[in-house]
């Protein structure tokens, strides 16, 4: 049995190698049968080829690649990250990109179960390690629409709090049962919640769902470790922020130095069934309004605040605290903006009064959580958007997917042993929104806890 599937592998091998010469698309039935592999054997197979390092001519001279250009991304890897060596010019971006078009091309007619496994393997499985240690001080993030929805609904902003999925992706040192340590990628799916008393916001921590090793390949019989095959929505959206972290990882694109979460509302079956509150959210509120429209010029039409119009006079510059801000216009001005921005931000929606949930206090006594009839998550357009794959190869934005982040993790790092930057950048709070990515659902902690080098084997 051994034999046979050895010989049949190297048919497979020259029969696509082939292929790849010419440019031409691997057949459906081929395809078909690379999907009916072992993982190991098709990772072997895609290294053989080098599917992932080497671009084919054929594909090189459709974008006029000058002729003597290395075609080989090792190569360039190894130029563009050495210390002491010089750096090509954008290469390696424009390689990667063109490689990932080439694989693309090539699987366009097998099926969208077979096509994302062959996916994983060459994004994830064969990926070159130099990109998989770059990718250590990035977290990848996005949202999922939940309810079994692969995408959300056309021009859909608000969507109950308890649909949406936040999808994280992060590299953590594992250590193996022979006791060597590698960089595992960790795939964790988190719930929204909103804590009843403070009425902050919380992603992840007790509210982590789902915890898999992405390094795995995805199955069909998938264990508690292993992401199923089948489950579009997280593995298109695991692979895209796979892409966007090994991106990120070679030339810094997209990278920013903090997740952005949608807005919370609370929504109230009357306008005044809840009283306005002088929140420290809400000056801030005000402040943003104000430096926006100064920054513009002072215009004679602000939607977002009317009042700040007729204060042309009063207010020149912009002020840096609210005590500013009441010098400059007065308490009972201060006011009047205060209660016009609560009014502004008061939104209605399926014959809901929907308040931002940051207009509160903490703690407030009024207890707003508690007398919500529902909660929703605004998804605003800079939200949204994610590069997908259409036919050919070829990409295309998707309005209806949720925009793959990449986050700076280790910018901030107190220390350097390796436990220590393994959780960097993992917890914190941003914008009212308290997140924890370490965690992990019960019973899988070991599984998902950072090796260090002096504790005992995990057993995973």
């Amino acid at each position: 049995m051994t034999t046979a599937l050895l010989s049949e592998t190297t048919v497979a091998n020259e029969e696509l190698a082939q292929l790849l010469d010419t440019g031409e698309p691997w057949p459906a039935e081929t395809c078909d049968r690379l999907g009916q592999l072992w993982p190991a054997v098709l990772r072997d197979l895609f290294h053989a080829l080098k599917l992932r390092t080497v671009l084919r001519r054929p594909f090189a001279e459709a974008v006029n690649l000058d002729p003597a250009t290395e075609l080989d991304l090792n190569k360039h890897l190894r130029q563009r990250f050495c210390r002491y060596r010089s750096r090509p010019q954008e290469m390696v971006s424009r390689l990667t990109m063109l490689l990932k078009w080439q694989f693309h091309h090539v699987v366009q007619n097998a099926s969208e179960k077979t096509r994302r496994m062959l996916w994983h393997v060459y994004q994830v499985q064969v990926q070159p390690s130099i990109l998989r240690q770059r990718m250590r001080r990035l977290l990848g993030l996005t949202f999922l629409p939940g309810r079994r929805l692969s995408s959300f609904a056309p021009g859909e902003q608000f969507v109950p709090l308890n649909s949406p999925r936040v999808l994280t992706l992060a590299v953590r040192p594992h250590r193996l049962r022979s006791g060597k340590i590698i960089d595992a990628l960790d795939l964790k799916l988190h719930a929204l919640h909103l804590d009843v008393e403070s009425g902050v916001a919380m992603v992840g921590g007790p509210t982590t769902l789902m915890a898999k090793h992405f390094n795995f390949a995805t199955s069909r019989q998938p264990d508690r470790l292993t992401q199923s095959v089948d489950n579009v929505a997280v593995v298109e959206g695991a692979l895209a922020l796979h892409e966007a972290m090994e991106q990120a990882a070679i030339d810094g694109v997209g990278a920013q130095a903090a997740p952005a979460f949608p807005d919370i509302y609370l929504g109230f079956r009357a306008r005044d069934e809840i009283a306005i509150e002088y929140s420290d959210s809400l000056q801030r509120r005000v402040l943003r309004h104000a430096d926006a429209w100064l920054r513009r010029g002072r215009p004679n039409s602000w939607p977002q605040l009317p009042g700040l119009v007729d204060l042309n006079g009063s207010l020149r510059r912009p002020p840096s605290s609210w005590t500013d801000m009441t010098a400059y216009v007065g308490e009972s001005t201060s006011k009047f903006l205060l209660e016009q921005a609560w009014d502004q931000s008061i939104v209605e929606h399926e014959g809901l009064f929907l308040v931002p949930a940051d207009n509160f206090e903490p703690y407030s006594p009024q207890r707003p959580v508690r007398c919500a009839a529902r909660a929703f998550a605004h998804f605003p357009p800079h939200l949204m958007g994610r590069d997908t794959i259409v036919a050919d190869g070829e990409r295309a934005m998707d309005d209806n997917l949720a925009r793959a982040q990449v986050i700076l993790r280790h910018g901030n790092c107190a220390g350097s042993r390796r436990v220590e930057q393994a959780i960097a950048g993992l917890q914190g709070s941003v914008e009212g929104v308290d997140f924890d990515f370490t965690s992990a659902p019960r019973g899988l902690e070991p599984f998902f806890a950072p090796a260090a080098s002096e504790s005992a084997p995990s057993e995973a």
